[in-house]
């Protein structure tokens, strides 16, 4: 585990979001640039982050202590933009607590 409070944030949300019964479509972001798939992340959702993606790298480029996540996240977001099509895109995976056939089956 990399950051270790990247996945106490992840459960604090999840656990707030749970208790808002009307929240139902929870999505989680890259887990670690360039580790993807070896931790089993595969989007099932993208964002086409192509207006943006200048702005970004220069909110990137503030953070003085991870100097590498301006060249990690352009590899990244190119890889998803070749995955949808768009320049650059960013990949999300949706959190679902029950199977959602059920949500329909329960109402």
């Amino acid at each position: 585990l990399t950051y270790p409070t990247h996945l106490l944030t992840a459960q604090a949300a999840l656990q707030a979001a749970l208790q808002v019964k009307c929240v139902r479509d929870i999505r989680f972001f890259e887990p670690n640039i360039g580790t993807a798939a070896r931790v089993g992340f595969v989007p099932d959702h993208y964002v086409d982050i192509s207006d943006v993606f200048e702005r970004k790298l220069k909110a990137l480029k503030t953070l003085k202590a991870q100097p590498k996540l301006v060249d990690m996240y352009t590899t990244c977001n190119k890889w998803r933009g070749i995955e949808v099509r768009r320049p650059y895109a960013e990949g999300f995976v949706r959190f679902a607590p029950q199977t959602p056939v059920l949500d329909f089956l329960t109402g």
